[in-house]
């Protein structure tokens, strides 16, 4: 049976998988422990995502059907203001009469005007 030369790219072989020294691999070392120490934190803090919802309210209300799990607020505030930019660049929200809702758990959690975004 015929098989093709292995050659050595970094940690792993021609089909993907890892060869027998990636173990010893420095990099491949270093990302290990901090994958362990991000899942040890992890569980210790208990870190759950939050659902957050972005409405946009300009007179008539546009919901969020499927909202956005995320980190926690501030991680919600970003996405916000990134959804906000995109919208300013549309015709239609370039006026900057809305505003962006952000629900989590059924209460708002903040408002932020759409005219103190500037579009993308």
């Amino acid at each position: 049976m015929w098989f093709p030369a292995v050659r050595s790219r970094g940690m792993a072989d021609d089909w993907g998988g890892l060869h027998a020294g990636a173990a010893q691999h420095p990099a491949f070392v270093a990302n290990l422990a901090t994958l362990t120490t991000l899942l040890s934190w992890t569980l210790r803090r208990g870190w759950s995502m939050a659902r957050y919802y972005f409405i946009v309210d300009d007179g008539r209300r546009i919901d969020d059907e499927s909202g956005t799990d995320l980190v926690d607020d501030q991680a919600a505030r970003d996405h916000a203001l990134q959804i906000i930019a995109e919208l300013r660049a549309d015709a239609s929200f370039a006026n900057g009469r809305a505003d962006m809702i952000v629900m989590r758990d059924g209460d708002e959690v903040f408002r932020i005007p759409f005219a103190a975004v500037q579009p993308d």
